[in-house]
């Protein structure tokens, strides 16, 4: 169980639960339940559980909301956290203090918003996966983005991260981040090897997500 399970959700499907023994209940829709800040964001945003609007609020960090890249129906992909959670559209920037940055092409896991911007309140400053194990920034972008890259990147035998989908806590770290990804991107038309660019020029405390947080319905 959660170090912090002090979040009481109104189950709307079958749970098994532990208490604080360790044993473990089968809870069933109807039934009010104790879990801890993740587990009830994710139940919530995948329609598993419900809770009042401001006990929802109250599990999100401060400032917290989501710079959408696309179309304002994307965003029912939020689930039940939609209205929640502030939202803006556009390209990626640091609206809010805590900000989801994700391009609408990519389907998004509602049910892990809370567990990255968790990750956001234990100190790292951008979360963020991998494209994908065996791709390099060697793979990526034109010849001439990457003689570009090059001038900044020693070797570009290193992962990419998928900028589509991104925790970010807004600070200096990070300000310089989303400033020195805009100026590579001005040469670098690849936006991910520009963010890797901005990354290693920066350089804030990043989290590389897994690559199933794509994957995941």
């Amino acid at each position: 169980m959660e170090a912090s399970a002090n979040v009481w959700v109104q189950l709307r499907s079958i749970q098994y639960v532990q208490d604080e023994a360790g044993n473990t209940e089968t809870c069933y829709p109807g039934d009010w339940v104790k879990v801890g800040k993740q587990t009830a964001l994710r139940w919530i945003a995948s329609g598993e559980a419900w809770a009042l609007a401001e006990k929802i609020a109250a599990l999100l960090p401060e400032d917290s909301g989501v710079v959408i890249r696309g179309p304002k129906e994307a965003v029912s992909q939020l689930g039940n956290l939609a209205g929640e959670l502030k939202v803006a559209f556009g390209e990626p920037r640091l609206e809010f203090a805590h900000t989801l940055c994700w391009d609408a092409v990519l389907k998004l896991p509602a049910h892990l918003i809370g567990s990255g911007f968790h990750l956001l309140e234990r100190g790292w400053q951008l979360v963020v996966p991998l494209c994908d194990y065996e791709l390099l920034a060697l793979r990526i972008g034109s010849e001439e983005d990457r003689e570009r890259a090059k001038q900044i990147i020693p070797d570009l035998r290193v992962p990419v991260y998928q900028t589509g989908l991104m925790f970010v806590q807004r600070c200096p770290d990070t300000l310089r981040l989303f400033a020195a990804w805009k100026e590579q991107r001005a040469g670098i038309s690849d936006e991910r090897l520009a963010f890797l660019c901005a990354l290693y020029l920066s350089k804030p405390l990043v989290l590389a997500l897994p690559v199933t947080w794509l994957e995941l319905e």
